[in-house]
C-alpha cells in the first residue's frame, strides 16, 4: 500500500483513486441536470405538444431514485 504526504496527513493512493472513481460514477446525474432540465421542460412552441408537469414530474423520480441508490 503506497501513500503519499498532503497537508501532513498520510493518504492511501490506492484508496484515493477508488474514491475518486466512485466520486466520478456518483456524480453523473449530477453534472448532466442542465442538460437533463433543458431536454425534458418544454419551450413555448411545444408546450402545447407536452405535459411539462409530467416531464418534470417523471425528472424528480429520476433524480431521488439516484440519490437513493448513492447513499
Amino acid at each position: 500500500m503506497s501513500s503519499t504526504a498532503v497537508s501532513g496527513s498520510s493518504v492511501c493512493c490506492e484508496e484515493l483513486a477508488e474514491f475518486l472513481e466512485l466520486l466520478k460514477e456518483m456524480r453523473t446525474i449530477d453534472d448532466r441536470i442542465v442538460h437533463e432540465l433543458n431536454a425534458v421542460v418544454p419551450i413555448a412552441s411545444f408546450a402545447e405538444k407536452i405535459d411539462a408537469n409530467q416531464t418534470c414530474k417523471q425528472l424528480y423520480e429520476s433524480l431521488m431514485e439516484a440519490y437513493t441508490t448513492k447513499d
